[in-house]
């Protein structure tokens, strides 16, 4: 097994404005006048990140984070429809819509119906 200290990027400096700067945390990269960022090619490799993939931009708190968007099957409404009523189990009466907003009375029927 390798050591925890192998598997951390090499530190590096480049004094030459817009470069990555790598540290034995993370890596760190310099934002151009255009707003543009350079992902480190060792991450881009690892993560298969190459020219023209599409990132989710998810702001977290003080930060930004990057991600590959997560590959979801595109369905119609019908199909969306089939696929919750198989993952969600309701036996009951179809609920008008008026009634569709959750209450504490809500609450107390649901309990009630599932007692029985």
């Amino acid at each position: 097994m390798r050591s925890p200290k192998s598997c951390l990027p090499k530190a590096g400096f480049d004094s030459r404005v817009g470069k990555t700067y790598l540290t034995k945390m993370n890596a760190q990269t310099k934002v151009s006048a255009k707003g543009q960022v350079v992902i480190p090619k060792e991450v881009r490799d690892r993560l298969g990140i190459g020219e023209g993939t599409v990132l989710d931009v998810i702001e977290s708190g003080d930060g930004v984070f990057l991600r590959k968007p997560a590959k979801r099957k595109k369905m119609s409404v019908e199909e969306a429809a089939a696929f919750l009523k198989e993952k969600i189990h309701y036996d009951g009466p179809p609920l008008p819509i008026e009634r569709l907003s959750w209450s504490a009375e809500v609450d107390r029927e649901f309990e009630e119906r599932n007692r029985k």
